[in-house]
């Protein structure tokens, strides 16, 4: 009785072991998989930053030949108000994109905010890109508001309305843009605070260092902003008066580069959110297969 008692148990203790090693198996075949995917992730994650990159140098591209021009002209009698209303297009059409660097910006912030393992780096590396376009975008709109300048104190002896008509325009232009970067100051510095008061030396690492991250971005964007108002208030370089022709000419450029740039615009932030998705994606996957890993390690 006692021999079959005991051959019942070492074929249970048999069939438990076996039960456990294919478990084991199975476990070890779907961490394989989310690997694979995993690669895959990575691989997509790359090809659509080598995209973004790609769509960015030509949309710069294209606005840097366009604000060159732009800024190195200004309003004749030929040409009344034309080259004055090109550049508030300009301004706004870059205020607009600053805008929406800022939200894409917020929506990265938004949805890895909570939990950046894994993905930490990359997260940064988002962010940053995000904040050199945003900084970048505040640069150009500083510079053709500066270019406004030129108006003042220009009056043609035969033209002295649209003259006059053009320095107000240009006032009323720069008096606008400051008041936004005075806005988007006081915004930042509550952030700050916001930031400050919540900070801790407790917590993660990387919780940690994307406080930091943070606090240099805001820090750094003040500055450029408070520099920036700085620079208008004390005008920029005179532009020179065109002919008609040239007007014309400039007219046609401003209306075919912006129609490229908002093109090159939506490419960029419709790559940029499958870039996200992929992140995300990534991110879970990885998640899951540590999670595994520690199960069968058990």
């Amino acid at each position: 009785m006692y021999k079959s008692i005991l051959t019942v148990l070492i074929l249970m203790a048999a069939v438990f072991t076996g039960y456990s090693q294919t478990k084991k198996s199975d476990v070890e075949q779907a961490i394989k998989a989310l690997e694979d995917k995993i690669y895959k992730y990575e691989a997509a994650e790359g090809s659509i930053m080598m995209k973004m990159t790609e769509i960015d140098t030509k949309l710069e591209k294209k606005l840097g030949v366009l604000l060159k021009h732009l800024v190195a002209a200004r309003d004749s009698r030929e040409t009344g108000f034309q080259v004055i209303r090109n550049k508030k297009k300009i301004i706004r059409d870059l205020q607009s994109a600053q805008k929406s660097y800022n939200q894409a910006r917020e929506n990265v912030d938004k949805v890895f905010k909570t939990n950046t393992k894994h993905v930490g780096h990359d997260i940064y590396t988002l962010k940053k890109m995000m904040d050199d376009k945003i900084n970048q975008r505040i640069k150009q709109i500083t510079k053709v508001t500066d270019s406004l300048a030129g108006y003042k104190e220009h009056y043609d002896r035969y033209n002295h309305y649209n003259d006059r008509r053009n320095v107000q325009t240009a006032d009323r232009e720069k008096n606008r843009v400051i008041k936004d970067f005075e806005e988007e100051i006081e915004t930042l510095e509550k952030k700050a605070e916001k930031i400050d008061d919540g900070f801790s030396n407790e917590g993660s690492r990387e919780r940690l260092i994307n406080t930091y991250s943070e606090m240099q971005a805001i820090n750094e964007r003040v500055n450029l902003l408070e520099h920036s108002i700085e620079d208008i208030l004390n005008g920029g370089k005179d532009g020179k008066k065109i002919g008609n022709v040239a007007g014309l000419r400039l007219d046609k450029e401003v209306r075919k580069s912006s129609a490229e740039i908002n093109g090159y615009l939506k490419s960029f932030f419709y790559a940029l959110s499958a870039y996200q998705r992929t992140l995300a994606q990534r991110k879970d996957f990885t998640a899951r297969v540590v999670n595994l890993k520690k199960a069968i390690s058990k």
